[in-house]
């Protein structure tokens, strides 16, 4: 291309550069705009497997503390039984009621460590009572019947506590 004189040379160069540098914002932008988008999803990533990570340690701990009321309550029938064959039903009666108390005091709980505290009380005292005691023996129907109840009552009140933490953490969308 021939000029006739500067001025239309840098006028033509100027008007290259910027359609040159309007291409370059543009590409900017775009760059910009798919780095925001990628450390979004990144974060968003993170945030889903922190979730799923806390979400399976709290599962896990749920198991374990359900599984420990379990064993608990198994020990505590056990040794209930025993104690009733061998000292009678007066023994009996204050197995029942404690483990009463116990079931009363997880129930009253609405959170993990309310939670853990009770069945850890629980746990000790079902561990005692085996060291004391460890054979098993018979145990009278009625006896059995409400020992029974306490323990479906004592795990449906520590499930419905760590459920309901559970779900005071879990993020609202």
């Amino acid at each position: 291309m021939v000029y006739r004189d500067d001025v239309e040379a840098l006028e033509a160069r100027h008007r290259a550069l910027e359609a040159d540098l309007a291409e370059r914002t543009r590409e900017r932008d775009d760059v910009a705009r798919l780095l925001v988008e990628a450390k979004e999803r990144a974060a968003y990533e993170s945030r889903m497997l922190a979730e799923a990570l806390a979400g399976a340690t709290r599962r896990k701990r749920q198991r374990t503390l359900i599984a420990g009321a379990i064993a608990a309550a198994a020990v505590i029938v056990g040794a209930a039984e025993y104690r009733a064959t061998h000292r009678g039903a007066d023994r009996t009666a204050e197995l029942v009621a404690r483990y009463a108390m116990f079931a009363d005091e997880i129930c009253r709980c609405t959170d993990m460590a309310c939670t853990t505290r009770t069945t850890d009380k629980m746990t000790a005292w079902a561990a005692e009572l085996a060291r004391e005691d460890p054979l098993p023996s018979k145990i009278d129907e009625a006896s059995m019947k409400r020992m029974t109840e306490l323990a479906e009552r004592f795990t449906r009140c520590m499930t419905a506590a760590m459920r309901s933490e559970a779900n005071a953490e879990s993020p609202t969308q």
